[in-house]
C-alpha cells in the first residue's frame, strides 16, 4: 500500500488485515467475484480495473471543473457530488443512492442531516470538495452543527439500525462503524487525492474491496461482511498480541546478548562481576531502551515524532540514516554483522528526544527534525550503561524483527506489527509478562537471559488484565454521570478539566486509557457545540486531559512506567514534548498507609503485636510505654498536636503552580520536574511524609531492643522538629539515654518506606485532598480529610492474604486492620481493602466508584464488615456478575458501582449478568435493608435462576444438629497414614483397621463413590484410600479429632450445585478437607440427611451465599452456615422423607435413587409449607449431578 494512502485508525480494520486482503487470502470471506456479484468467470481485477479506468478520467474531469468553480462556492457541493462522489460509489455497488434531507435513528425524534442512504441499512455522508471533514461549517447542511465525520459518527452510536457508514468530502472517503463501545475514534481513511494523483492501483483495490455494497449487505447489520471482517481483524490482532508480547521478551534477551557479547564492553562485564552494576540493573535499562523503541515505532507509523515546521530535508534525513522505520526495513532484508553503527544512530535518536542541552544533542536535534520529548523515559541517566555501550548491528537487528514482526503461522511469513493501533491491550500483554522475568546474567559467559522465578512477581501482585468491553461497561456506569455532571455546570470546558480520576492499582493503564478518551471526547465534543467531535478535536483534546485529569498508583515500578509510557503515546502530538506526569501516576502501595484521622490518634497500642523475630519482653515494655504516652501526652516533649494542614497546604499550593505552568517545550516540561523534586524535598514535604512513615512504620518495624523503637511519642517528636538533625537530638532525649544511634531511627522509618511503598493519599496527591487542622471538620469522618476523587476505576489485585501467612504479610495486615478498620478485617482479600479504599478517596459530594471485584465480595466471610458499612455511605448504582471466567483470573468476578454521598441518596441499582451484559430488572433496597442483609447473593439471585424461598421459621439447623470444619492441620496430618485398599480376600480384615477417606469428589446426593470412582487426595489419585488408624494413633496427635470424626454422622460436600450429603450411620468414615462433619443431637441420621437434601435450603442457601463458590452455579457453605439454615417444625411430611432418604441411600441403581430423591423433594418442600413447589423441584432437580452408576 502506499504511504499514507490507506490509514486505519482504532483498529476498526487493521493493517495486518488490510494486507492479507490486499493479496486476497483465500480464508477469508467474500472475495470470490460471485460475492460480488460478478459472474462466476469475471475476475475481480477486470471488474476492479473497469472502475479504476472510468474513475481515473472522471477524477481529471472533475479537478479540472472544481479549480473553475468561482471562490464563492464555499462548499462545491453540489459539483463535488454529481461530477465524482455519485459516480465513484456507484462503481462500488451504490447505483441509485438514495438522497435524503436527514435520518431519524431513534424513538426521541432527533434527527441527523445525513445526505444520503442506501436502502435504509447504510447511512452515506457526501459534502463538498471544500468542506473539511473534521471542522463544523456554520450554515451549510450536515456540517453546521457538526463535522461530516462527527456527525455520522453520532448517528450511527444513536442507531440500532445501521453499524457502517461512508462519510466523504471527494478529497478523502472514511469507513466507520458504531463505536459507542470502543474508548477511542476507529475509522479506516482512503486518500482518493493520493490515490488518483498518484495513479496508485493496488490502494484503489483496497478502496473498491472494502467499500463495495455487497460488504454492507447482510439479513442483519450485524451480519454483514465487514462486521465479520472486523472481528476476524480483532482476533488477529489478539493473536498478533500473543505473539508480540514473545517478540519483546526476545528482544530484551537479544540485546542483552548483545551488550554481553561485544567486545568494546569490558568495563560493563566487570562491574557486573563486581556487583556495581546488578542483573536486575542490567535489564531495567534494556527493558527502558525498548520502551523507547516501541514509543518510536508507535509515534513514527503516526506520524507523531518529527516536528511539524521542520525542513524537508531534516525530516528525510531522520527517515533515511536514524529512524526506527529503517531499521525495520533492514531488519526484513538482512541479518546484520559485528558493526555497530546501527546502534550508534539509534542512540543519537535517543540522545535528541532527552531535555539534553549539550551541543551534540542541539545539533542533533535540529538536523533530523526532532523536539525534545523530556521526561524519564528519554533521561540518558536511565541507561547510563548502555549509551556507553555497543551492540552489534546482528543483534540490533535480530531485537528490531521481534519487535517489528510476528509470524503468521498459517501463511508461513513474518507479518510486520501494526504500531500504529498499537493499543492499552498489547502494552498489557507486554506488563504481563515481563512482571514474571527476572534477569539471568552470566558475564564471564557473556550471556544474558531470561527466567520466570517460582511465585513470579506477577502471581505475588496479584495482577492481570481487564477485557475492553468489561472496561467500556464499568466506565459507562462510574465515569460518564460525573462527566455529564461536568457538562452541566455554568463552565463545562473548565469543569471537565478538572475533573479527577484514580486507579488504585493502574497496571499498564488500561482504565486510565479508557477513561482519558471519554473525557477528551466530552471536552471536544463541549467545544464543538455538543456533538460528535472530528478526531482532530478528540486529539488535542486528550493531551490537556492527560495532563490535567489523570491520577494512578502501582505498588510495581515497571507498570508505572508502562502506564505512562502508553498515556504518552495516546496523547502525543506533533511538536509537543510528553506531558509531566510524575506527580499523578506515582509508585508506592496503597494498601499501606495513614490518614489525618490516625494520626491525631496516635499510634495505637495494637501496633505492638508479637511476631516472629520479635522480643518478647521488649514488645510488651513498648506496648506498656506507648499506652503510657497516648494516655497522658504531658508525659512528652511535646503536645500531640497534628498540624498537617499547613504541610498539605503548602504542598497544594506548589503543585497548583506546577499544574498551571506551560509545558508546550522540553525545557518548560523538564523546569515541572524541577520545581516537582525541590517540592517534594522541601522540609514540610519531607516532614509531613517522615511523620506519615512513622505512624506506620511502628507496626512493620521488628521490634527487639537492638532495633530503634518507635511509639505515639515518636510522631510528637517529629511533629516538632524542622529537621533531622534536631530529630536525632530530640529523639536521643526521648529514648532516655538509649545505646542506639538516634539518627540510627530516621533512617529505618525511611529504610522501611522504601522498603513497603508507604503511600499517604492526602500528602500523595494534596491538589485532591484538603486537610483540616482538626479531623472532625473533614467532610470524610473516616480519614479527616476533605475532597477526593470524582471517579474512581479499576481492576485491583485479588490476594488472599490468608495463603501466605509470612512474618511480613502478619505485619502488614496488622497496619491494614487499622487503616480500614470497621470496613474489612485483617487477612482478607486484598481487592475488598482496594474498594474500601477508593470509597474512601472519592469525594463525598457524588464521588464515583467502580471496581473489578472477586465475586465473593457477595458473601465472603472476609467482606461481611465491609458489606455492613459500605450500604451507610455511597448507594449502589449499578451491580455485574460474571457467572462464568471472563479474563486471565482464576476466580469469578463482579463489578459494583456506588456513589459516595452524605447522607447516602436511595435509587435503584441497575443490574447485568454474563460476557453480554444481559440487563436485569433494577432493584429497590433502602440503606436500611442493605445493611441488615448477612451477604448481597440475593442483588443477584434472582438473575442466575434461583427460585425465591419464604421459609417463615425461626428454629434453625443449629438447634438440632452441629456441623464442623476441619483445616489443614487435619488435611496434611493424616496424608502419611493414607493407604490404598486392596481387593485381596484380606479386604475385610483391611477394612477393619483402616477408615475409608470421603474426598468432595465421592459425595453425591445420598450416594457414596468410595471404591467406585477414582479420587484426588494431596496431589495422588487414589481408587479406594483409606486412613490406617492404627498407625495414625501410634505416630501422630489426631487421635482426638479421630475419636470424634469416629461417630454416626453425615458428610456434606462443599463447591456443588446443591447440598450433597453421604450418611455415615456406622461412624467409619474420615472427612478429608474440605468436606464438613454434620452430626446430629436431637433428629435421627436419616430425618438430617433428608433436611439437608431439601430443594428448599439448597434454594435458601444459593440466595444467600451466591458468589463464594469459585462457580455462580456452585454452593460453598461454611460449617456455621449449615447450622444457620432454617429449620421446619417437626411432622409426617419429614418423616416421610427421611424414610425416603434412607432409601436412597440404599438403592442399588441410579435410577431407583433418582426416584427417592424426587419423592425426599416433594416431602421436604411439604415440611417446609411450600405449597407451589414445582418450579422449585425443577431447579433443583436440573442442578442435580448426572446420573453416575459405577
Amino acid at each position: 500500500m502506499t504511504a499514507g494512502a490507506i490509514s486505519t485508525v482504532g483498529g476498526l480494520l487493521t493493517r495486518e488485515f488490510l494486507e492479507r486482503l490486499n493479496h486476497g487470502d483465500p480464508a477469508l470471506l467474500g472475495l470470490k467475484p460471485t460475492n460480488f456479484e460478478l459472474a462466476p468467470s469475471e475476475r475481480l481485477r477486470d471488474a476492479v480495473t473497469r472502475s479504476w479506468n472510468r474513475l481515473a478520467a472522471l477524477w481529471t474531469a472533475f479537478k479540472r471543473e472544481e479549480q473553475a468553480l468561482p471562490d464563492t462556492d464555499d462548499s462545491a457541493t453540489r459539483l463535488t457530488r454529481e461530477r465524482w462522489l455519485l459516480p465513484l460509489l456507484s462503481e462500488l455497488g451504490f447505483a441509485g443512492l438514495d438522497a435524503v434531507q436527514s435520518l431519524t435513528p431513534g424513538s426521541d425524534g432527533k434527527t441527523y442531516a445525513i445526505s444520503h442512504e442506501w436502502r435504509g441499512r447504510v447511512p452515506v455522508h457526501l459534502m463538498g470538495w471544500r468542506t473539511p471533514i473534521d471542522r463544523r461549517t456554520p450554515g451549510l447542511p450536515g456540517a453546521a452543527k457538526a463535522s461530516p465525520h462527527g456527525l455520522l459518527q453520532e448517528f450511527l452510536n444513536s442507531s440500532d439500525a445501521h453499524l457502517w457508514g461512508i462519510v466523504s468530502n471527494g478529497r478523502v472517503l472514511r469507513l466507520l462503524r458504531d463505536n459507542a463501545s470502543l474508548t477511542r475514534q476507529a475509522y479506516v481513511e482512503f486518500d482518493l487525492t493520493s490515490i488518483f494523483d498518484g495513479e496508485s492501483f493496488a490502494d484503489f483495490t483496497q478502496l473498491w474491496l472494502c467499500c463495495h455494497r455487497t460488504r454492507f449487505e447482510g439479513d442483519t447489520p450485524a451480519r454483514c461482511l465487514l462486521e465479520q471482517w472486523h472481528k476476524e481483524a480483532a482476533a488477529q490482532g489478539t493473536r498478533a498480541r500473543e505473539k508480540l508480547r514473545s517478540g519483546v521478551e526476545q528482544a530484551i534477551v537479544c540485546l542483552g546478548n548483545g551488550v554481553l557479547a561485544h567486545s568494546a564492553n569490558s568495563e560493563l562485564r566487570a562491574r557486573l562481576r563486581g556487583g556495581e552494576l546488578t542483573a536486575d540493573d542490567l535489564q531495567r535499562q534494556l527493558l527502558r531502551v525498548v520502551y523507547r523503541m516501541l514509543f518510536l515505532l508507535v509515534a513514527e507509523s503516526r506520524s507523531l515524532l518529527l516536528a511539524p515546521d521542520a525542513p524537508a530535508d531534516a525530516k528525510d534525513r531522520y527517515e533515511r540514516f536514524y529512524s526506527m522505520r529503517r531499521l525495520r526495513r533492514l531488519a526484513s532484508a538482512r541479518r546484520g554483522g559485528a558493526h555497530s553503527d546501527l546502534w550508534q544512530a539509534l542512540g543519537v535518536t535517543m540522545a535528541a528526544l532527552d531535555i539534553g542541552d549539550e551541543l551534540p544533542q542541539r545539533a542533533a536535534r535540529k538536523a533530523l527534525g526532532l523536539t525534545s520529548l523530556g521526561s524519564l523515559l528519554w533521561a540518558q541517566e536511565e541507561t547510563a550503561d548502555l549509551d556507553l555501550a555497543r551492540i552489534d548491528n546482528a543483534h540490533l537487528l535480530e531485537a528490531v524483527r521481534h519487535l517489528a514482526f510476528v509470524h503468521d503461522d498459517e501463511a508461513r511469513l513474518l507479518r510486520p506489527v501494526d504500531y500504529q493501533n498499537l493499543g492499552t491491550e498489547e502494552l498489557g500483554s507486554v506488563y504481563e509478562s515481563l512482571l514474571e522475568l527476572h534477569a539471568i546474567v552470566d558475564p564471564d559467559d557473556r550471556s544474558f537471559g531470561l527466567g520466570s522465578a517460582a511465585g513470579s512477581e506477577r502471581k505475588t501482585t496479584g495482577s492481570y488484565y481487564t477485557p475492553p468491553k468489561l472496561i467500556s461497561r464499568l466506565l459507562d456506569e462510574a465515569l460518564n454521570p460525573v462527566i455529564a455532571e461536568a457538562r452541566a455546570k455554568s463552565e463545562p470546558e473548565q469543569a471537565l478539566l478538572d475533573l479527577k480520576v484514580l486507579d488504585p492499582a493502574c497496571g499498564s493503564g488500561h482504565f486510565l486509557i479508557a477513561a482519558a478518551h471519554r473525557i477528551a471526547d466530552a471536552l471536544a465534543s463541549t467545544r464543538e457545540g455538543g456533538v460528535e467531535p472530528s478526531p482532530e478535536a478528540s486529539r488535542v483534546a486528550l493531551r490537556e486531559v492527560v495532563g490535567n485529569c489523570l491520577y494512578a498508583i502501582d505498588i510495581n515500578p515497571m507498570a508505572v512506567e508502562l502506564c505512562k509510557v502508553s498515556l504518552w503515546l495516546e496523547s502525543n502530538t506533533p511538536g509537543k514534548p510528553l506531558s509531566f506526569l510524575d506527580h499523578r501516576i506515582i509508585c508506592g502501595n496503597s494498601l499501606l498507609g495513614t490518614t489525618p484521622r490516625l494520626l491525631a490518634e496516635g499510634v495505637p497500642d495494637t501496633a505492638f503485636k508479637l511476631l516472629k523475630g520479635d522480643d518478647r519482653q521488649h514488645v510488651s515494655a513498648l506496648r506498656k510505654a506507648n499506652r503510657k504516652e497516648r494516655k497522658d501526652p504531658s508525659q512528652g516533649v511535646l503536645a500531640p498536636v497534628w498540624t498537617a494542614a499547613s504541610e498539605a497546604a503548602l504542598l497544594a499550593s506548589g503543585l497548583h503552580q506546577i499544574d498551571v505552568a506551560a509545558d508546550d517545550t522540553a525545557e518548560q516540561v523538564a523546569s515541572k520536574q524541577e520545581e516537582y523534586a525541590r517540592l517534594r524535598a522541601s522540609a514540610p514535604a519531607e516532614k509531613a511524609k517522615l511523620i506519615a512513615d512513622a505512624w506506620c512504620a511502628a507496626f512493620v518495624a521488628r521490634k527487639t531492643p537492638a532495633d530503634p523503637p518507635i511509639t505515639d511519642k515518636t510522631l510528637r517528636a517529629l511533629q516538632a522538629r524542622s529537621s533531622d538533625q534536631l530529630v536525632v537530638d530530640v529523639w536521643a532525649s526521648h529514648q532516655n539515654g538509649a545505646s542506639e544511634n538516634a539518627a540510627t531511627a530516621v533512617n529505618s522509618i525511611r529504610r522501611l518506606a522504601y522498603e513497603y511503598q508507604f503511600t499517604h493519599l492526602h500528602l500523595a496527591f494534596p491538589n485532591v485532598f484538603t486537610v483540616p487542622e482538626d479531623p472532625d471538620d473533614a467532610t470524610n469522618d473516616h480519614t479527616g480529610w476533605s475532597g477526593g476523587f470524582d471517579a474512581v476505576v479499576g481492576n485491583p489485585p485479588f490476594l488472599n492474604q490468608l495463603r501466605d501467612l509470612t512474618v511480613t504479610h502478619r505485619r502488614i495486615a496488622n497496619l491494614q486492620a487499622v487503616r480500614f478498620s470497621g470496613f474489612v478485617s485483617s487477612l482478607t482479600d486484598s481487592a475488598y481493602l482496594f474498594l474500601t479504599l477508593s470509597c474512601q478517596a472519592a469525594r463525598p459530594t457524588g464521588g464515583h466508584v467502580g471496581l473489578v471485584q472477586p465475586e465473593s465480595l457477595l458473601a465472603a466471610d472476609g467482606a461481611q464488615e465491609l458489606r455492613h458499612q459500605l450500604p451507610s455511605m455511597a448507594s449502589f448504582e449499578f451491580l455485574w456478575v460474571a457467572g462464568e471466567k471472563m479474563f486471565n483470573a482464576n476466580v469469578l468476578t463482579c463489578v459494583l458501582v456506588v456513589r459516595v454521598d452524605h447522607p447516602v441518596r436511595s435509587q435503584a441499582t441497575r443490574r447485568a449478568r454474563g460476557a453480554d451484559f444481559e440487563p436485569l430488572s433494577d432493584l429497590q433496597l433502602s440503606t436500611e435493608e442493605l445493611v441488615q442483609m448477612p451477604t448481597w447473593s440475593p442483588l443477584i439471585a434472582d438473575g442466575f435462576g434461583v427460585p425465591r424461598v419464604d421459609l417463615r421459621t425461626s428454629a434453625r439447623l443449629g438447634d438440632v444438629l452441629s456441623a464442623t470444619a476441619d483445616f489443614r492441620d487435619q488435611y496434611y496430618g493424616i496424608a502419611p497414614f493414607v493407604t490404598e485398599v486392596g481387593t485381596d480376600s484380606n479386604e475385610d480384615a483391611a477394612l477393619r483397621r483402616l477408615a475409608p477417606l470421603i474426598t468432595v469428589g465421592l459425595i453425591d446426593p445420598l450416594h457414596s463413590l468410595w471404591g467406585k470412582m477414582p479420587t484426588r487426595f494431596n496431589k495422588c489419585k487414589w481408587n479406594a484410600p483409606a486412613v490406617d488408624i492404627g498407625r495414625l494413633r501410634s505416630e501422630s496427635d489426631l487421635s482426638e479429632w479421630v475419636d470424634r470424626r469416629l461417630v454416626p454422622k453425615l458428610l456434606v460436600a462443599t463447591q456443588t450445585p446443591v447440598l450433597e450429603v453421604v450418611p455415615d450411620e456406622e461412624g467409619i468414615m474420615l472427612p478429608s478437607v474440605p468436606v464438613i462433619t454434620v452430626v446430629p443431637k436431637s433428629i435421627s441420621i436419616w430425618h438430617a440427611a433428608a433436611l439437608l437434601s431439601a430443594p428448599a435450603l439448597t434454594a435458601w442457601a444459593a440466595a444467600r451465599h451466591l458468589g463464594a463458590s469459585l462457580s455462580t452455579s456452585a454452593l460453598k457453605l461454611s460449617a456455621r452456615q449449615i447450622e444457620d439454615l432454617p429449620l421446619p417444625q417437626g411432622s409426617e411430611a419429614w418423616d416421610a422423607a427421611a424414610a425416603h432418604a434412607h432409601d436412597a441411600f440404599l438403592s442399588e441403581s441410579a435410577d431407583g435413587r433418582a426416584v427417592h430423591l424426587q419423592l425426599l423433594a416433594q416431602w421436604m418442600c411439604r415440611a417446609f409449607e411450600i405449597r407451589d413447589s414445582a418450579e422449585l423441584i425443577t431447579w433443583w432437580t436440573d442442578r442435580l449431578p448426572s446420573r453416575r452408576d459405577p
